[in-house]
């Protein structure tokens, strides 16, 4: 689902080859934003992500949750890279919550051992964070992340969006990773409104 600009709680334009995907969930903008801004807790709604490497200490290193416990880590295409500092390794379940903030610079793995690197450039608590990744040929991806009350739920939303001189390419590839930026969306709406479900019942 896409949201346009006539929505005052999501001031995304999709113009100028922007990409903008949105999700509903029961659960309340709080417990969506304690996924959406945790860079320990994407692996659970994003299958793209692999590994994050945060700069920041307490944010650490972060494995995809389906990872084995214990023992050593492969150099598997989904091993931490060299660079990585060593005994940092954290699982969500069992980390405290680090929500990204102005200036965190973030490394990400995704498939096939891709990897991209960016900093977090704006941060409105519990509402909205921006991220810039720079990629080659002179572009850059902006993906800004917002959630906002809905019914008596909330509505989460990604737009991402490529400048630079050679912009082209970068936002027609966009459009190819539209279908997975859904497929996160809803998986964080879902996961959401299940923690929920389980805080309630607890």
């Amino acid at each position: 689902m896409t949201i346009g600009t006539d929505d005052p709680r999501h001031p995304f334009d999709e113009g100028n080859g922007g990409v903008i995907v949105a999700a509903e969930s029961t659960a309340p903008p709080a417990d969506v934003w304690a996924l959406l801004a945790d860079p320990q807790q994407w692996a659970r709604w994003a299958p793209h992500i692999r590994w994050i490497q945060a700069s920041r200490p307490r944010v650490a290193t972060m494995d995809a949750p389906q990872r084995p416990r214990g023992g050593s880590r492969s150099r598997g295409p989904d091993a931490a890279p060299p660079t990585a500092p060593s005994g940092t390794a954290a699982r969500a379940e069992h980390s405290e919550p680090c929500l990204v903030a102005p200036g965190d610079r973030l490394f990400v793995r995704g498939p096939a051992g891709t990897r991209v690197q960016g900093v977090v450039t704006h941060v409105e608590p519990g509402h909205r964070w921006d991220f810039r990744i720079r990629l080659p040929a002179a572009q850059w991806l902006d993906s800004a992340h917002v959630v906002a009350p809905w019914g008596t739920g909330s509505r989460v939303a990604t737009r991402l969006r490529v400048d630079g001189v050679f912009a082209g390419p970068g936002r027609i590839a966009l459009e190819g990773y539209r279908p997975l930026a859904r497929i996160a969306m809803a998986r964080l709406a879902r996961i959401a409104a299940a923690d929920q479900g389980r805080h309630e019942a607890g």
